[in-house]
Order: C-alpha cells, then structure tokens, then sequence
C-alpha cells in the first residue's frame, strides 16, 4: 500500500511538470508573437513618424 501511494504521488507529480511545461512552451510561443509584433509596430511608427516629418517639412 505504501508503495502504491509513492507510485501516484510520482505519477501526479510528473502530470502537473508536464502541464507546466506545456503552459510554459505556449507562453513562451506566445510572447515571442508579442515581441515580433511589438519590433513590427515600433518600426512602422518609426517609418511613419519620419514620412510625417518629410510631409511637415515639405509644407
């Protein structure tokens, strides 16, 4: 009997790392998709803010 509880206690145990891991890879996915995103907005901000300023500029 004990040995069966230290058995599902191990097998819990692996199921919730395995969880875990599998939150951890999303979230990891998830905000390299964010930072990808976010370097895309920078630069078009950057490139539109610099086409405002020709268009300042030329006016």
């Amino acid at each position: 009997m004990k040995e069966l509880s230290k058995f599902i206690y191990l097998a819990l145990f692996y199921i919730l790392y395995t969880l875990y891991s599998i939150l951890y890879t999303l979230y990891s996915i998830l905000y390299t998709l964010y930072s990808i995103l976010y370097t895309l907005y920078s630069i078009l901000y950057t490139l539109y803010s610099i086409l405002f300023l020709k268009i300042y500029l030329i006016f």
